[in-house]
């Protein structure tokens, strides 16, 4: 993958478009939020740079961006987003999109949850190191830094074990 920027600014409701249409019908507002989230550490990792501008913040059940969180506020599963633009997910954006829904898609939002809850993700970090007790809600932002870094370590372990493997 190249780190060349995107020739038009993608926001999170453009990904979130393009995400949707990946699926038949409606998708759990929780999915989403993951599937996004695991875009954007793929694409900090991978292409050194954000997917879009936009945090994302430790909340309950995992990370969410507040952004969309406003488009979607009180829906349980939603088929479209307000405001988003699939056809701006170009390149490879798209190619880091597809392959993120390729392998995470076929979970549940409950389980996505559960991948950024395990130790050492940066939303147990962020929150541990915040004193936020487990089931407690916060509005703590997580740094793109600990994203970024997270996922170039989750790389660097997978190149690890498939050598191993070999």
């Amino acid at each position: 993958m190249t780190t060349n920027a995107p020739t038009q600014e993608v926001t999170i409701c453009d990904a979130a478009a393009y995400i949707l249409e990946q699926f038949d019908g409606s998708l759990s507002t929780m999915k989403l939020q993951k599937l996004l989230y695991f875009s954007q550490g793929w694409a900090l990792a991978l292409m050194r740079r954000p997917l879009f501008n936009t945090e994302f913040e430790a909340w309950k059940w995992g990370p969410v961006s507040y952004d969309l969180y406003l488009k979607h506020k009180g829906e349980y599963e939603v088929n479209q987003i307000p405001g988003g633009d699939a056809a701006k997910i170009l390149g490879d954006d798209r190619i880091l999109i597809d392959a993120v829904v390729k392998n995470y898609g076929g979970l549940s939002g409950m389980q996505l949850g559960d991948l950024t809850h395990q130790p050492n993700t940066p939303w147990t970090r962020v929150r541990n190191e915040h004193g936020i007790p487990k089931g407690q809600g916060c509005r703590i932002v997580i740094p793109n830094q600990k994203i970024e870094q997270y996922f170039i370590e989750a790389l660097s372990v997978e190149r690890i074990q498939s050598e191993i493997a070999c």
